[in-house]
């Protein structure tokens, strides 16, 4: 919806398709924007030929040395495409909001017919450093993915943080790669409901003790068993702790040693804490003003490579963090100077959460300042801009 904004209000005639029409529709009509139109997806009987199709090849594909890596079903959301913007015009260059979901890890050779004319996209989880988390195999699907920036169709794309310009400037010469800062802005554009009730009972369990925080949708690299185990270790009458989201261990090694020790230290900490594994927030401004009822947030994840949306709201609130060492999130914490970062044990952990409250520490005001300038909404607009100004004219 903000994308959908900046690009209207800057003279653009945008056609915008989702995952949920219904609701794009309901958003569009809400703010009030025009010179936009929603178009949905007309599959037809030969499209789902085809899909089928691809999906056989993609059961023996990587079985073979030579397709190991390459997934040719992956080719479905880029198709889809191609079929909206025939029934539009050929012309029409093609902003893809989440890129992710639309690049096909297929030969180039092959991708290019499906490409718009021209396009733009937003890319979020690069190869850079992906094998960690998701194995060798994966990473080099992602890196097929991306050989499609190659394309003379492809006019820029974006990426969630500068680092992610360097490896592609690398590996990429001739690629236009801007750095799209995270949205961090307070005023959400289509506005929703909080549950207003469980922020007055958890404000009412706390009991004026601090609020220590682990949020969202929890599956393994979230690190919930090592947050509990930290949290054992602080006094109970001071620290107050909150998990809230959904439990989604998917990892067979580890899940169910994980369930006994979230089990273990539910029980431990029935005195001092509000555990709901199964809530679901279910929008960004009730996320918001979870994080804001927060004094610490926990973001300590397992092999997590990549750049988190939920670090970046959490310093937009002026929070401070726990993230664990190595990767992109430290890069952040101490590009900034915030606080704080640690290994994978528990007694530090808990070390670092006494110091950050007992010290009453607070987030330097230059430091804060320059993190809101490079986060601002002006310069998620300018980026925005910048990448469709790339657009042939003639066209």
């Amino acid at each position: 919806m903000n994308i959908l904004s900046i690009l209207i209000k800057n003279n653009y005639f945008v056609y915008a398709c989702c995952g949920n029409n219904q609701k794009l529709r309901e958003n569009i009509d809400q703010e009030k924007l025009n010179n936009c139109e929603v178009i949905d997806l007309n599959i037809k009987p030969i499209d789902k030929i085809l899909y089928k199709l691809l999906l056989t090849i993609d059961s023996f594909a990587p079985k073979l040395r030579m397709l190991q890596y390459f997934r040719f079903a992956s080719l479905i959301n880029l198709m889809n495409v191609k079929r909206l913007i025939k029934d539009l015009d050929q012309q029409i260059p093609v902003f893809f909001t989440h890129a992710d979901s639309i690049m096909p890890a297929v030969p180039t050779f092959i991708s290019h017919f499906f490409m718009p004319r021209q396009w733009v996209g937003l890319y979020v989880q690069p190869s850079y450093q992906s094998k960690i988390q998701c194995g060798l195999e994966t990473s080099r699907i992602y890196f097929n993915r991306e050989k499609n920036f190659a394309l003379p169709s492809c006019k820029g794309i974006m990426v969630l943080h500068p680092i992610y310009q360097k490896f592609f400037s690398k590996t990429i010469k001739e690629l236009t790669c801007c750095f799209l800062p995270e949205l961090v802005n307070n005023n959400q554009l289509v506005r929703t409901t909080i549950n207003t009730e469980l922020l007055q009972q958890i404000k009412e369990n706390a009991q004026g003790r601090k609020i220590i925080s682990i949020l969202g949708i929890l599956t393994s690299r979230k690190n919930l068993p090592l947050f509990l185990e930290s949290a054992a270790k602080l006094d109970c009458q001071k620290y107050f702790f909150l998990v809230l989201g959904e439990l989604r261990l998917t990892e067979l090694n580890t899940r169910e040693e994980d369930i006994k020790t979230i089990e273990l230290y539910k029980s431990k900490l029935k005195h001092n804490s509000y555990i709901d594994l199964d809530y679901y927030i279910s929008n960004e401004e009730e996320f918001d003003t979870f994080i804001k009822l927060s004094d610490l947030v926990f973001l300590h994840y397992r092999r997590h490579p990549f750049s988190s949306n939920i670090l970046i709201k959490t310093m937009a609130y002026r929070k401070p963090v726990i993230v664990s060492k190595g990767y992109i999130m430290e890069k952040t914490v101490n590009q900034y100077n915030w606080r704080s970062v640690t290994d994978n044990n528990p007694e530090e952990i808990a070390h670092c959460i006494q110091e950050l409250v007992h010290t009453n520490y607070k987030i330097d005001e230059s430091s804060y300042s320059l993190f809101m300038e490079d986060y601002s909404p002006e310069r998620f607009q300018s980026v925005i801009i910048q990448a469709c100004s790339n657009f042939n004219k003639e066209n």
